[in-house]
């Protein structure tokens, strides 16, 4: 991507570890101007700093290096890094705004209040899919082993033909949000709710946070393994520790249900393309539902 100021460019680092599922790691400033690397090199947030500069491949010439001023993403949420590079990519090419600009608009677009919804939705949903697993732990029943392999998946849990979803509410918050392939897709699938209240870590009472509820479950699934190690290196960022230690629960004030199939929405979707996605809002708070129990009938 060229910058109209200076002749810079800007170029998306990549890991291709993966052939099939490349990702985003990073960017690449290629630029001289003392004015741009001095901003460069004072970015430091939770998601996104400087890391000096690098020799990297010529994109026309692979044998030939460029240095460039880097900015590694880190720690970043999945949902949050898949939307990166069309953002980026729409800002700086398609519009084609100057350097400095581009290096602004990458500041803003990973400050910490922008962030800071889009992080805790996903904490509050990895709490969600932990309260469930214990009960079910408690229950005799191995649901860790039972997880999607990709975060990607449409529902949460496959037991073998039987899909369970898993949706977290909080004491203020009674709604969940239902998208039209969870209610299309599959006819065997369970909606299972997660309801507790939010405690921040000084509470008087012996409260959980979420690396402390992972090291309850004590797994040893991939994916779940990933997530502890992911949440626990947030705790060494100052903004995400805070926010993992004002996202803690007691265990004996939750409550994990299934909920009815009578009171979810029939839907059927035609279209030739286009329909991204549709979200149902249900509150539960007068839905009918049965007893976290019961799961052993559908399993």
């Amino acid at each position: 991507m060229q910058s109209k100021e200076n002749n810079s460019t800007v170029v998306f680092l990549w890991n291709t570890t993966n052939p099939s599922k490349p990702m985003i790691t990073g960017l690449g400033f290629i630029t001289n101007d003392l004015k741009s690397i001095k901003k460069l090199q004072a970015i430091n947030y939770s998601f996104i700093k400087y890391n000096g500069v690098w020799n990297i491949a010529d994109s026309l010439n692979q044998s030939e290096k460029i240095e460039a001023h880097i900015i590694n993403f880190e720690n970043m949420p999945e949902q949050l890094l898949k939307s990166i590079h069309e953002t980026i990519e729409q800002k700086i090419e398609n519009e084609n705004i100057g350097e400095y600009d581009a290096i602004d608009f990458v500041i803003k677009l990973f400050s910490k209040i922008k962030f800071k919804k889009e992080v805790k939705e996903e904490l509050l949903g990895d709490i969600g899919e932990l309260v469930f697993m214990l009960k079910c732990k408690d229950l005799g029943i191995k649901a860790d082993e039972k997880i999607r392999s990709l975060d990607t998946s449409v529902y949460d849990f496959n037991f073998n033909r039987v899909y369970v979803e898993v949706k977290s509410t909080t004491k203020n918050m009674s709604e969940i949000i239902v998208d039209e392939r969870q209610l299309e897709e599959c006819n065997e699938k369970i909606f299972v709710v997660s309801k507790y209240q939010l405690l921040e870590k000084n509470s008087i009472d012996k409260v959980y946070n979420i690396c402390e509820l992972y090291d309850l479950l004590n797994s040893s699934n991939e994916l779940i393994l990933y997530k502890k190690n992911k949440y626990e290196s947030w705790c060494y960022d100052e903004t995400l520790r805070k926010l993992i230690d004002e996202c803690c629960l007691l265990l004996d004030k939750v409550e994990c249900f299934i909920l009815d199939n009578s009171i979810l929405p029939k839907i059927h979707f035609e279209h030739k393309g286009g329909l991204k996605k549709l979200k149902c809002h249900i509150d539960v708070t007068n839905c009918k539902t049965n007893s976290i129990e019961e799961l052993k009938k559908y399993i």
